[in-house]
Protein backbone atom coordinates (compact mmCIF):
# COMPACT_ATOMS: atom_id res chain seq x y z
CA UNK A 1 0.00 0.00 0.00
CA UNK A 2 1.33 3.44 -0.71
CA UNK A 3 2.26 5.78 2.02
CA UNK A 4 1.90 9.26 2.43
CA UNK A 5 4.94 10.58 1.26
CA UNK A 6 4.74 8.40 -2.04
CA UNK A 7 1.52 9.19 -2.74
CA UNK A 8 2.15 13.08 -2.53
CA UNK A 9 5.54 12.57 -4.30
CA UNK A 10 4.16 11.13 -7.23
CA UNK A 11 1.84 14.11 -7.45
CA UNK A 12 3.91 16.78 -7.31
CA UNK A 13 5.97 14.92 -9.66
CA UNK A 14 3.38 15.77 -12.49
CA UNK A 15 4.04 19.47 -11.98
CA UNK A 16 6.48 21.16 -14.48
CA UNK A 17 7.51 22.98 -11.20
CA UNK A 18 8.46 19.78 -9.51
CA UNK A 19 12.28 20.38 -7.48
CA UNK A 20 13.96 17.44 -6.24
CA UNK A 21 16.13 18.40 -3.66
CA UNK A 22 16.60 14.93 -2.52
CA UNK A 23 17.85 13.84 -6.32
CA UNK A 24 20.99 11.43 -6.07
CA UNK A 25 20.93 9.82 -9.63
CA UNK A 26 24.34 11.61 -10.46
CA UNK A 27 23.28 11.38 -14.72
CA UNK A 28 20.44 13.36 -13.87
CA UNK A 29 22.73 16.06 -11.84
CA UNK A 30 24.89 16.85 -14.50
CA UNK A 31 27.47 14.14 -13.75
CA UNK A 32 28.24 11.71 -16.44
CA UNK A 33 31.65 9.64 -17.17
CA UNK A 34 32.41 10.76 -20.86
CA UNK A 35 30.44 8.81 -23.48
CA UNK A 36 33.20 8.57 -25.54
CA UNK A 37 35.34 6.57 -23.43
CA UNK A 38 32.73 4.31 -22.59
CA UNK A 39 31.60 3.76 -26.38
CA UNK A 40 35.37 3.08 -27.28
CA UNK A 41 35.76 0.75 -24.62
CA UNK A 42 32.63 -1.13 -25.93
CA UNK A 43 33.95 -1.36 -29.27
CA UNK A 44 36.90 -2.78 -28.02
CA UNK A 45 35.06 -5.25 -25.75
CA UNK A 46 33.44 -6.71 -29.23
CA UNK A 47 36.10 -6.36 -31.70
CA UNK A 48 39.36 -7.38 -29.33
CA UNK A 49 41.10 -10.05 -29.05
CA UNK A 50 40.35 -13.92 -28.09
CA UNK A 51 40.95 -12.18 -24.31
CA UNK A 52 37.52 -10.66 -24.65
CA UNK A 53 35.53 -13.55 -24.62
CA UNK A 54 33.33 -14.56 -21.99
CA UNK A 55 34.98 -16.08 -19.65
CA UNK A 56 33.82 -15.49 -16.15
CA UNK A 57 35.84 -15.23 -13.32
CA UNK A 58 34.07 -16.11 -9.42
CA UNK A 59 37.18 -13.07 -8.38
CA UNK A 60 36.43 -10.94 -11.18
CA UNK A 61 38.30 -9.93 -14.10
CA UNK A 62 42.38 -10.22 -13.44
CA UNK A 63 42.69 -7.20 -15.71
CA UNK A 64 39.58 -4.94 -13.97
CA UNK A 65 41.45 -6.70 -10.13
CA UNK A 66 44.76 -4.91 -11.20
CA UNK A 67 43.51 -1.59 -11.52
CA UNK A 68 41.73 -1.81 -8.39
CA UNK A 69 44.85 -2.74 -6.70
CA UNK A 70 46.67 0.21 -8.30
CA UNK A 71 43.59 2.60 -7.21
CA UNK A 72 44.30 1.26 -3.56
CA UNK A 73 48.10 2.25 -4.32
CA UNK A 74 48.10 5.46 -5.35
CA UNK A 75 46.08 5.95 -2.46
CA UNK A 76 48.47 4.15 -0.02
CA UNK A 77 46.65 1.18 0.63
CA UNK A 78 48.43 -2.11 0.18
CA UNK A 79 45.67 -4.68 -1.35
CA UNK A 80 46.74 -8.17 -2.92
CA UNK A 81 44.78 -8.81 -6.14
CA UNK A 82 43.70 -12.34 -4.88
CA UNK A 83 42.02 -10.08 -2.02
CA UNK A 84 39.52 -8.35 -4.40
CA UNK A 85 36.22 -10.16 -5.19
CA UNK A 86 34.22 -8.25 -8.17
CA UNK A 87 30.28 -7.97 -7.75
CA UNK A 88 27.94 -5.63 -9.24
CA UNK A 89 26.84 -3.14 -6.38
CA UNK A 90 27.66 -2.46 -2.88
CA UNK A 91 24.10 -4.21 -1.57
CA UNK A 92 25.45 -7.51 -3.49
CA UNK A 93 28.53 -7.02 -2.03
CA UNK A 94 26.60 -6.69 1.55
CA UNK A 95 24.76 -9.67 0.91
CA UNK A 96 27.59 -11.84 -0.01
CA UNK A 97 29.69 -10.79 3.15
CA UNK A 98 26.46 -12.13 5.52
CA UNK A 99 25.73 -14.95 3.31
CA UNK A 100 29.28 -16.14 3.42
CA UNK A 101 30.33 -15.62 6.98
CA UNK A 102 27.31 -15.27 9.01
CA UNK A 103 24.83 -18.30 10.07
CA UNK A 104 21.43 -18.29 11.62
CA UNK A 105 21.22 -16.77 15.12
CA UNK A 106 23.72 -14.58 14.31
CA UNK A 107 23.75 -10.56 14.48
CA UNK A 108 24.71 -7.35 13.39
CA UNK A 109 25.37 -4.02 14.06
CA UNK A 110 24.58 -1.28 11.79
CA UNK A 111 25.18 2.85 12.17
CA UNK A 112 21.66 5.14 13.23
CA UNK A 113 21.20 7.03 11.11
CA UNK A 114 21.77 4.68 8.26
CA UNK A 115 20.64 4.05 4.53
CA UNK A 116 17.54 1.54 5.73
CA UNK A 117 18.41 -0.76 2.83
CA UNK A 118 21.26 -2.31 4.74
CA UNK A 119 18.67 -3.61 7.48
CA UNK A 120 16.45 -5.31 4.87
CA UNK A 121 19.63 -6.76 3.27
CA UNK A 122 21.11 -8.22 6.63
CA UNK A 123 17.18 -9.41 7.60
CA UNK A 124 16.82 -11.11 4.19
CA UNK A 125 20.62 -12.89 5.59
CA UNK A 126 18.42 -14.23 8.30
CA UNK A 127 20.81 -11.81 10.15
CA UNK A 128 19.41 -9.81 13.40
CA UNK A 129 19.72 -6.04 13.22
CA UNK A 130 21.19 -3.81 16.54
CA UNK A 131 22.48 -0.27 15.94
CA UNK A 132 24.64 1.79 17.40
CA UNK A 133 24.22 5.35 17.39
CA UNK A 134 25.83 8.90 15.67
CA UNK A 135 24.41 12.24 17.56
CA UNK A 136 24.00 15.15 16.19
CA UNK A 137 24.91 17.07 19.11
CA UNK A 138 28.28 15.33 18.73
CA UNK A 139 28.80 16.15 14.85
CA UNK A 140 27.37 12.13 14.43
CA UNK A 141 30.81 10.68 15.79
CA UNK A 142 30.64 7.39 17.29
CA UNK A 143 30.87 6.19 21.03
CA UNK A 144 32.73 3.62 20.93
CA UNK A 145 31.72 2.71 24.48
CA UNK A 146 28.05 2.99 23.65
CA UNK A 147 28.36 0.53 20.42
CA UNK A 148 30.40 -1.98 22.85
CA UNK A 149 27.08 -1.55 25.38
CA UNK A 150 25.06 -3.25 22.45
CA UNK A 151 27.08 -6.10 21.75
CA UNK A 152 25.45 -9.31 21.95
CA UNK A 153 26.98 -12.44 22.02
CA UNK A 154 25.68 -13.50 18.66
CA UNK A 155 27.21 -10.38 17.09
CA UNK A 156 29.19 -11.23 13.90
CA UNK A 157 29.94 -8.22 12.88
CA UNK A 158 30.13 -4.52 13.22
CA UNK A 159 29.33 -2.35 10.01
CA UNK A 160 31.24 1.12 9.72
CA UNK A 161 30.15 3.56 6.89
CA UNK A 162 32.69 6.63 6.16
CA UNK A 163 31.71 8.96 4.55
CA UNK A 164 28.59 8.28 6.54
CA UNK A 165 25.10 8.14 4.29
CA UNK A 166 23.33 10.24 5.42
CA UNK A 167 25.36 11.92 7.99
CA UNK A 168 28.19 12.83 5.66
CA UNK A 169 30.87 12.38 8.76
CA UNK A 170 33.99 10.35 8.29
CA UNK A 171 35.26 7.97 10.87
CA UNK A 172 38.39 8.96 12.35
CA UNK A 173 41.71 6.98 13.14
CA UNK A 174 41.16 6.91 16.66
CA UNK A 175 37.48 5.76 16.53
CA UNK A 176 38.66 3.00 13.87
CA UNK A 177 40.99 2.02 15.94
CA UNK A 178 39.14 1.63 19.13
CA UNK A 179 36.34 -0.29 17.28
CA UNK A 180 39.52 -2.42 15.98
CA UNK A 181 40.02 -3.33 19.32
CA UNK A 182 36.20 -3.99 20.33
CA UNK A 183 36.31 -6.51 17.70
CA UNK A 184 39.30 -8.48 18.70
CA UNK A 185 38.03 -8.77 22.04
CA UNK A 186 34.87 -9.59 20.70
CA UNK A 187 35.96 -11.53 17.90
CA UNK A 188 34.01 -9.47 15.28
CA UNK A 189 34.72 -8.93 11.92
CA UNK A 190 34.30 -5.65 10.40
CA UNK A 191 32.16 -4.17 7.21
CA UNK A 192 33.70 -1.20 5.79
CA UNK A 193 31.49 0.96 3.32
CA UNK A 194 33.89 3.65 1.50
CA UNK A 195 31.52 3.76 -1.81
CA UNK A 196 31.70 7.75 -0.99
CA UNK A 197 35.39 7.79 -0.57
CA UNK A 198 36.20 10.41 -3.75
CA UNK A 199 33.28 12.74 -2.37
CA UNK A 200 35.70 14.18 0.42
CA UNK A 201 35.83 17.43 1.64
CA UNK A 202 38.10 17.17 4.75
CA UNK A 203 40.74 17.83 3.02
CA UNK A 204 43.24 15.12 4.33
CA UNK A 205 42.99 11.62 3.25
CA UNK A 206 40.38 9.28 4.43
CA UNK A 207 40.92 7.17 7.34
CA UNK A 208 41.09 3.25 6.26
CA UNK A 209 40.01 0.48 8.28
CA UNK A 210 41.95 -2.21 6.47
CA UNK A 211 45.73 -0.57 6.75
CA UNK A 212 45.00 0.61 10.47
CA UNK A 213 43.84 -2.98 11.60
CA UNK A 214 46.31 -5.32 9.91
CA UNK A 215 45.22 -8.34 12.40
CA UNK A 216 41.47 -7.74 12.33
CA UNK A 217 39.28 -9.38 9.15
CA UNK A 218 37.78 -6.28 7.31
CA UNK A 219 35.66 -6.44 3.81
CA UNK A 220 35.95 -2.91 2.30
CA UNK A 221 33.37 -2.25 -0.40
CA UNK A 222 33.43 0.41 -2.93
CA UNK A 223 32.20 0.52 -6.63
CA UNK A 224 32.11 3.07 -9.31
CA UNK A 225 28.33 3.78 -9.04
CA UNK A 226 29.88 7.28 -7.18
CA UNK A 227 33.79 6.98 -7.89
CA UNK A 228 32.84 7.56 -11.79
CA UNK A 229 29.02 8.58 -11.25
CA UNK A 230 28.40 5.37 -13.67
CA UNK A 231 25.75 3.15 -11.53
CA UNK A 232 24.38 1.78 -14.43
CA UNK A 233 27.72 -0.50 -15.44
CA UNK A 234 26.71 -2.13 -11.79
CA UNK A 235 30.38 -3.02 -10.86
CA UNK A 236 31.41 -3.09 -7.15
CA UNK A 237 33.82 -4.70 -5.25
CA UNK A 238 35.20 -6.29 -2.15
CA UNK A 239 38.71 -5.96 -0.52
CA UNK A 240 39.64 -8.09 2.00
CA UNK A 241 42.39 -7.76 4.75
CA UNK A 242 43.25 -9.24 7.80
CA UNK A 243 44.72 -12.33 9.98
CA UNK A 244 46.90 -15.15 8.00
CA UNK A 245 46.26 -17.22 11.32
CA UNK A 246 43.17 -18.58 12.37
CA UNK A 247 41.50 -17.54 15.09
CA UNK A 248 38.49 -18.90 17.20
CA UNK A 249 35.66 -17.32 15.52
CA UNK A 250 37.41 -15.27 12.65
CA UNK A 251 38.75 -17.13 9.62
CA UNK A 252 41.99 -16.48 7.98
CA UNK A 253 42.31 -14.20 5.38
CA UNK A 254 42.23 -16.71 2.83
CA UNK A 255 39.66 -18.56 3.60
CA UNK A 256 37.27 -15.39 4.03
CA UNK A 257 37.82 -14.82 0.25
CA UNK A 258 37.61 -18.50 -0.75
CA UNK A 259 34.05 -18.13 1.11
CA UNK A 260 32.70 -15.15 -0.89
CA UNK A 261 34.26 -16.08 -4.19
CA UNK A 262 31.82 -19.64 -3.31
CA UNK A 263 29.15 -16.90 -3.25
CA UNK A 264 29.59 -14.71 -5.50
CA UNK A 265 30.23 -17.77 -8.28
CA UNK A 266 26.26 -18.12 -7.59
CA UNK A 267 25.32 -15.14 -9.36
CA UNK A 268 28.37 -13.31 -11.63
CA UNK A 269 26.16 -10.64 -11.68
CA UNK A 270 28.89 -7.80 -12.86
CA UNK A 271 28.76 -8.54 -16.55
CA UNK A 272 32.23 -8.97 -18.69
CA UNK A 273 31.30 -5.92 -20.82
CA UNK A 274 30.88 -3.30 -17.75
CA UNK A 275 34.01 -5.38 -16.04
CA UNK A 276 36.48 -4.78 -19.54
CA UNK A 277 34.55 -0.71 -19.36
CA UNK A 278 35.38 -0.06 -16.00
CA UNK A 279 38.92 -1.11 -16.50
CA UNK A 280 39.24 1.13 -19.65
CA UNK A 281 38.12 4.07 -17.22
CA UNK A 282 40.65 3.53 -14.27
CA UNK A 283 43.22 3.64 -17.15
CA UNK A 284 42.00 6.86 -17.80
CA UNK A 285 43.07 8.15 -14.58
CA UNK A 286 40.97 9.73 -11.74
CA UNK A 287 40.65 12.95 -13.30
CA UNK A 288 37.18 12.86 -13.49
CA UNK A 289 36.49 11.85 -9.77
CA UNK A 290 38.23 15.37 -8.67
CA UNK A 291 36.62 17.29 -11.30
CA UNK A 292 33.25 15.88 -9.80
CA UNK A 293 33.99 16.18 -6.55
CA UNK A 294 35.06 20.17 -6.71
CA UNK A 295 31.92 20.39 -8.41
CA UNK A 296 29.89 18.49 -5.69
CA UNK A 297 31.41 20.52 -3.40
CA UNK A 298 30.70 24.09 -4.51
CA UNK A 299 27.03 22.81 -4.95
CA UNK A 300 27.38 21.74 -0.93
CA UNK A 301 28.64 25.03 0.24
CA UNK A 302 25.83 26.72 -1.83
CA UNK A 303 23.47 24.72 0.15
CA UNK A 304 25.18 25.19 3.62
CA UNK A 305 24.96 29.09 2.81
CA UNK A 306 21.16 28.86 2.45
CA UNK A 307 20.66 26.95 5.80
CA UNK A 308 22.95 29.88 7.58
CA UNK A 309 20.70 32.07 5.72
CA UNK A 310 17.13 30.45 6.02
CA UNK A 311 15.73 31.53 10.16
CA UNK A 312 15.10 27.94 11.83
CA UNK A 313 17.29 25.24 9.88
CA UNK A 314 20.81 24.11 11.16
CA UNK A 315 22.60 21.56 10.20
CA UNK A 316 26.36 20.04 10.73
CA UNK A 317 28.66 20.40 7.70
CA UNK A 318 29.26 17.21 6.10
CA UNK A 319 32.76 16.04 5.56
CA UNK A 320 31.76 13.80 2.67
CA UNK A 321 28.94 12.01 0.42
CA UNK A 322 25.67 14.01 -1.10
CA UNK A 323 23.52 13.92 1.52
CA UNK A 324 23.01 16.89 4.42
CA UNK A 325 20.49 15.77 6.93
CA UNK A 326 18.80 19.52 8.45
CA UNK A 327 17.47 20.39 11.51
CA UNK A 328 14.39 22.68 12.02
CA UNK A 329 13.83 24.69 15.07
CA UNK A 330 11.44 23.17 17.33
CA UNK A 331 10.07 27.02 17.89
CA UNK A 332 9.28 27.22 14.26
CA UNK A 333 6.93 24.63 14.29
CA UNK A 334 3.16 23.75 15.71
CA UNK A 335 3.26 21.45 18.75
CA UNK A 336 2.93 17.72 17.16
CA UNK A 337 4.53 18.64 13.52
CA UNK A 338 6.50 15.51 12.70
CA UNK A 339 8.89 15.17 9.47
CA UNK A 340 6.81 12.99 7.43
CA UNK A 341 4.33 16.16 7.62
CA UNK A 342 6.36 18.64 6.93
CA UNK A 343 7.47 16.08 3.43
CA UNK A 344 4.29 15.99 2.09
CA UNK A 345 3.08 19.77 2.95
CA UNK A 346 6.32 20.70 0.85
CA UNK A 347 5.31 18.01 -1.73
CA UNK A 348 1.90 18.75 -1.85
CA UNK A 349 2.10 22.52 -1.39
CA UNK A 350 5.77 23.93 -2.48
CA UNK A 351 6.42 20.93 -5.03
CA UNK A 352 9.76 19.99 -3.33
CA UNK A 353 10.98 16.79 -2.63
CA UNK A 354 12.94 15.97 0.42
CA UNK A 355 13.27 13.40 2.93
CA UNK A 356 11.59 13.21 6.24
CA UNK A 357 14.69 12.01 8.65
CA UNK A 358 12.59 9.09 9.90
CA UNK A 359 13.15 7.29 7.12
CA UNK A 360 17.09 7.26 8.19
CA UNK A 361 16.27 6.51 11.74
CA UNK A 362 16.37 10.19 13.04
CA UNK A 363 13.97 11.53 15.78
CA UNK A 364 14.17 14.55 17.82
CA UNK A 365 14.93 17.52 16.34
CA UNK A 366 12.60 17.55 13.17
CA UNK A 367 15.29 16.65 10.63
CA UNK A 368 14.71 16.74 6.86
CA UNK A 369 17.05 15.18 4.71
CA UNK A 370 18.36 16.93 1.75
CA UNK A 371 21.13 16.09 -1.18
CA UNK A 372 23.44 18.51 -2.25
CA UNK A 373 24.41 16.78 -5.60
CA UNK A 374 21.40 18.32 -7.16
CA UNK A 375 21.86 21.30 -9.64
CA UNK A 376 22.97 24.72 -8.18
CA UNK A 377 19.50 26.48 -9.59
CA UNK A 378 17.38 23.53 -7.94
CA UNK A 379 19.62 24.04 -4.97
CA UNK A 380 18.59 27.52 -4.89
CA UNK A 381 15.04 27.08 -6.21
CA UNK A 382 13.99 24.55 -3.69
CA UNK A 383 15.58 26.25 -0.82
CA UNK A 384 13.61 29.20 -1.41
CA UNK A 385 10.64 27.18 -1.05
CA UNK A 386 11.27 25.36 2.29
CA UNK A 387 12.10 29.41 3.01
CA UNK A 388 8.48 30.59 2.03
CA UNK A 389 6.82 27.19 3.96
CA UNK A 390 8.25 28.05 7.02
CA UNK A 391 7.73 31.46 6.78
CA UNK A 392 4.03 30.78 6.42
CA UNK A 393 4.30 28.74 9.64
CA UNK A 394 4.47 31.87 11.28
CA UNK A 395 1.50 33.87 10.06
Amino acid sequence: MENRYAGARREAERSPEFVDLIGTNFHNCGFRYPPTVIHAATDRYFTGADEQQYRPDPAGDPALRAAIVAYYRDAGVAVAPDSVVVTASASESYSHIFASRCGAGNRVLLPRPGYPMFEDIAVRNGLTVDFYDQRRSVDWRIDPDQLEAVLRPQTAAIVLISPNNPTGSVVSEATIRRVGGICERHDLFLVVDEVFSAILFTGSPLPRPAPLLPNLLVYTINGVSKLFASPELKVSWIAVSGPTDSRSRIPTHSQAVEDLLVQNDLFLSASSMSQFIVTEMFAGGMEFSRTMAAEIAGRRELMLGEIERIEGLSTVPTEGGIHLPVAIDPDALPAGTDDEEIAVKLLLNHRVAIHPGYLYGMDQPVTLVMSYLVPEDQILEGMSRIECYLKALKR
